[in-house]
């Protein structure tokens, strides 16, 4: 009977589990084991893949500094197999989990739950999916929780998690409305709160509304818990500072990121202290402080995973000094330093080539212009930008390459017979002292190895050949000094002016060179397999005889060497001069056209006038071809319109009075468009200088004739830039902004529209702020306000006689335009407002003038706020 018992006990548990297993019958036994099962088996299990997943995400997603932090680290697609079979990744198992608990644990009866806890497993399956990038079946879950069970106890964290997944799926509108009646809630615990108002602030950015962002994330902050996760939005919250330009919160918002230490992650510290830096006023700021606190950084161990961050920091501390040396050293320890940020990288390639292109080093500028756009996303405008830069240096190089190939080989042309001779004698001397210096460091090479073959263990056929001994240095300095030879009997021809291949082994001289270099360094090996792994000493030294005897043998292989090698020949230089007239001609047009495009591009693409000088003078003091003439003294005067009056002048005039049909003449001479209405680049110019000249309102006529005329043309943009600083004059900032806009609207990828597009950003806002003085100023005018356009008044006459009377240089009178129907007269040079007065008083009184028009006196302050904002009648109501 005692054995009985255990046996029936067993059989009664079977029972009661086959009877509870059931998920048809709604009893207490039923419920409460389906609800056990599911929270203590299968959903522990999936919120333990949940987590392992999360934990590999925030190690596996780099976030990008460059840009606004997202509040959590989330993927946005998911990623697909080439056989389109799921992974298992932790977010899949979890999703497995969660439907395992809803397929075999699900309760539903009479159309209602009866396990409490599927509310769980539909949420389980909506983070899952979330994190997994399946937005939609992400959605659906949650969409589930929401209908299926109103009075669930994650109902509001449910209702978080669908506008998450909104937030994901550009519902951002949508999620502001939802988030605002969750938040409206007075029950919610201080965790939904602040994940309600964190995602709020996500949705906001999203719209680029970044004060109601701000707003957002700051009332989130104070009620999370974790300090890795408040660093993060501290960090954001520094950010959206940042980009609303409040410079001082930012700096106290990257503080506290600071001040958390290690209870921030690393790269967050790192990056706060990044974004101080780039705070720094270089001008006003103690640089001293700044640099010393940088260093310490850099020498603290503790941020070495982060090097590259800290020294791009320091590279652009010594960028903004000037200090370009220092500078391109930091950003190539940066380099060094590089992780996975490939902006980064991009960023120190692209300010290294910015310094190399401001010290006019335009060949390195473009190698690392090349390198910065490796690693830039195509897509983006700035790839696009540098692109076109690299583009524009292509030219520079190759004329530049062309006019100092063609410029040696016309020096060595020019030299007399006597002077080729002492040149490359020189030139061939010195190439025999280096190789001699080279034999005797190889000599004393091959001593020291030798020395180290008797007194080192040998482990490879009597020699100590491993990585530290002196064999393998001596070998390794031996294989650099002949890199080094190579590359010195290279310069030669490159020094005498000859064009060369970049191939080493196209250079005979090289070649040959190279081979005596090779056999005194390892001596006439054998051809065998392992020859460098074998004793090299077996076949180039037999004993230390022969090393007592090398000394005695530098000068014969010198000797030797001279006769082998044709660098070392006068006829390897003299023979490649050129003798035919033609060709010597051609070799001039070269050098002129390579100088007269430099000219050109160093205009155009960079403003650099003095060089532009440099390579057109030069063009016209080497007797070039007649077509260039003409071209090249227009663009001098030009270009010395921006340097020296004087100069400008002369080059005007001789090309007035030797070339006074051409078209440049009548350019210079300010005729009419219609003249030259075929040319675009005449009619240009000629439109600008009535814009000079002050011929505004006859100019916006023209210029309307011109854009369609020119429709479509490359000088289009130019001529709708002009137009916007013609319009600037006449309506003032209002209409400046708006041509500026169809500027940069139309032609976006044109170098008038991104300078249009700066103007915007930068000039406009600065103009914009103007407001009248409220001070005393330094300088006074008389104001004769409502003339008609260009009318020669009597009262300009009465103002020109009393100039001329006053007898003082200082006062001058203009006719200024004030908008398209009204000019200003104009009295300048007043020192103050009561010298103003009283001449003003002389102008009214005295008999000889008796001017009754209206007239006020007014600083020079607020007649240039005048002029651009064009509000002369809210100047008078204040006044």
């Amino acid at each position: 009977m005692k054995h009985t018992i255990p046996y029936r006990i067993l059989t009664l548990l079977i029972v009661f589990v086959l009877v509870a297993c059931s998920v048809k019958k709604d009893k207490l036994v039923n419920r409460k084991y389906h609800a056990l099962t599911t929270e203590y088996n299968i959903l522990y299990h999936g919120d333990i893949e949940l987590t392992k997943g999360l934990l590999e995400l925030n190690t596996s997603v780099n976030d990008n500094f460059w840009s606004l932090l997202p509040i959590e680290k989330t993927i946005d697609k998911p990623e697909k197999s080439e056989t389109d079979t799921p992974k298992e990744t932790p977010f899949r198992l979890a999703q497995d989990k969660a439907t395992k608990a809803i397929q075999k644990h699900s309760m539903d009866i009479g159309q209602k739950e009866r396990n409490p806890q599927m509310d769980e497993a539909y949420l389980l399956l909506g983070k899952a999916r979330y994190y997994d990038g399946n937005f939609i079946p992400a959605l659906e879950a949650l969409n589930y929780i929401l209908y299926k069970y109103p009075s669930s106890s994650e109902i509001i964290n449910a209702k978080i998690w669908r506008e998450k997944v909104n937030i994901k799926l550009d519902n951002n509108e949508a999620a502001i409305i939802n988030l605002k009646k969750v938040l409206e809630r007075n029950n919610i615990k201080d965790l939904d709160r602040a994940n309600a108002n964190l995602y709020l602030a996500q949705a906001y950015a999203n719209l680029e509304q970044k004060d109601s962002a701000l707003i957002a994330i700051k009332q989130a902050i104070p009620l999370v818990k974790n300090k890795a996760e408040k660093a993060r939005y501290t960090f954001i919250k520094g950010q959206l500072y940042e980009q609303l330009f409040f410079i001082d919160s930012a700096y106290t918002s990257f503080q506290e990121v600071i001040d958390l230490k290690r209870n921030a992650p690393l790269e967050l510290n790192t990056q706060a202290y990044a974004k101080q830096a780039a705070q720094f006023d270089y001008q006003k700021g103690d640089t001293l402080v700044f640099l010393k606190n940088l260093n310490m950084l850099i020498e603290n161990r503790e941020y070495r995973p982060h090097l590259d961050v800290l020294y791009h920091q320091k590279g652009i501390f010594y960028d903004k000094q000037n200090q370009f040396s220092k500078a391109l050293e930091n950003y190539a320890s940066s380099l060094k330093n590089k992780k996975t940020d490939e902006y980064l990288i991009a960023s120190n390639y692209r300010n290294s080539a910015e310094i190399y292109f401001r010290t006019q080093r335009y060949e390195k500028a473009s190698f690392y212009f090349d390198s910065t756009l490796v690693h830039l996303n195509e897509r983006t405008r700035e790839h696009r930008y540098i692109s076109k830069r690299r583009a524009s240096l292509d030219d520079v190089i190759k004329y530049e390459k062309i006019a100092v190939e063609k410029d040696s080989v016309l020096a060595l042309i020019a030299m007399t017979e006597v002077e080729r001779v002492a040149y490359f004698t020189k030139h061939i001397t010195a190439l025999k002292e280096l190789e001699k210096l080279e034999l005797e460091k190889t000599k004393a090479d091959r001593n020291k190895m030798a020395n180290a073959k008797k007194s080192a263990p040998s482990t490879l056929n009597g020699l100590d050949v491993s990585p530290d001994s002196d064999f393998s240095n001596a070998k390794a300095q031996s294989l650099k000094e002949f890199k080094d030879t190579k590359d010195v009997q290279q310069k030669p021809s490159s020094s005498s002016g000859f064009s060369q291949s970049g191939f080493y082994f196209y250079n005979p001289v090289a070649v040959s060179t190279g081979k005596m270099e090779f056999q005194r360094n390892w001596g006439k090996l054998k051809i065998a397999d392992n020859w460098n792994t074998e004793n090299p000493f077996a076949n180039s030294i037999s004993d230390s005889n022969t090393d007592n005897n090398d000394a005695d043998d530098n000068e014969k292989e010198v000797s030797e060497g001279e006769n082998e090698n044709p660098a070392y020949s006068l006829d390897t230089y003299t023979s490649k001069i050129p003798t035919d007239p033609l060709e010597i001609e051609q070799i001039n047009k070269d050098r002129n056209f390579a100088y007269y495009q430099l000219g050109l591009l160093y205009s155009d693409n960079f403003k650099e006038y003095q060089l532009v000088i440099n390579k057109l003078e030069a063009l016209l003091n080497n007797n070039p071809e007649e077509k260039l003439i003409l071209p090249a003294l227009y663009n001098l005067q030009k270009t010395y319109n921006n340097v020296s009056g004087v100069k400008a002048t002369f080059y005007k005039n001789k090309i007035i009075s030797e070339f006074p049909d051409s078209h440049y003449a009548k350019l210079l001479q300010n005729e009419a468009v219609g003249a030259v209405v075929n040319e675009p680049e005449v009619a240009y110019d000629l439109l600008y200088k009535q814009l000079e000249s002050g011929n505004l309102r006859e100019l916006m006529t023209q210029l309307e004739q011109s854009l369609m005329r020119f429709a479509g043309d490359e000088i289009a943009p130019k001529l709708a830039l002009l137009k916007a600083n013609t319009v600037a004059r006449i309506e003032g900032v209002d209409g400046f902004e708006r041509e500026l806009n169809f500027v940069a609207l139309n032609y976006p990828s044109k170098l008038e529209g991104k300078e249009a597009s700066k103007m915007i950003a930068e000039i406009i806002p600065a103009l914009q702020k103007l407001v009248f003085s409220k001070t005393d100023q330094p300088s006074y005018k008389i104001v004769f306000p409502h003339r008609k356009p260009n009318a020669k008044t009597e009262l300009s006459t009465k103002i020109e006689t009393y100039l001329k009377n006053r007898n003082n240089s200082s006062l001058q009178m203009s006719l200024d335009v004030y908008n398209s129907n009204e000019d200003f007269i104009v009295i300048h040079g007043f020192i103050s407002e009561e010298e103003a007065k009283n001449a003003l008083g002389v102008l009214k009184d005295y008999k000889e003038y008796l001017i009754i028009d209206e007239a006020h006196v007014i600083n020079s302050n607020d007649y240039k706020v005048i002029q651009i904002k064009k509000n002369w009648d809210e100047w008078l109501k204040q006044k």
